[in-house]
């Protein structure tokens, strides 16, 4: 179940909760399971790790976001932004990604997507 101190820190904006993740256990797995993010704005946010288990999240920017193993199974990411994430090891078993925004950038600190 959605941890709500994960969804609060997550509200703070993306540099508060890129130092949250940094100065707490690496090993931490947010859980954001089954949790409505409606439109939320989550560019560049370090959701390394994150249960989004069927979360609804049509219309979330996740531009740029670390989405490394994080589990999207039964994720509604109905146009939804993905553009310049690290999907690497991700799981969207049964996600819902049509129509979502992806487009591939080089992944280095000077590319912008």
């Amino acid at each position: 179940m959605t941890n709500p101190d994960h969804i609060d820190k997550l509200k703070d904006g993306v540099v508060a909760w890129n130092q949250w993740r940094t100065a707490n256990d690496p090993l931490l797995r947010p859980d954001f399971t089954g949790a409505n993010l409606g439109n939320a704005d989550l560019r560049g946010m370090n959701l390394h790790g994150a249960s989004l288990l069927g979360v609804k999240a049509s219309g979330v920017d996740f531009g740029g976001s670390d989405l490394r193993f994080s589990i999207l199974t039964n994720a509604d990411l109905t146009d939804a932004n993905l553009s310049g994430a690290d999907l690497s090891n991700a799981d969207f078993a049964g996600a819902i990604l049509t129509p979502a925004l992806f487009a591939f950038c080089p992944r280095t600190s000077a590319d912008v997507c």
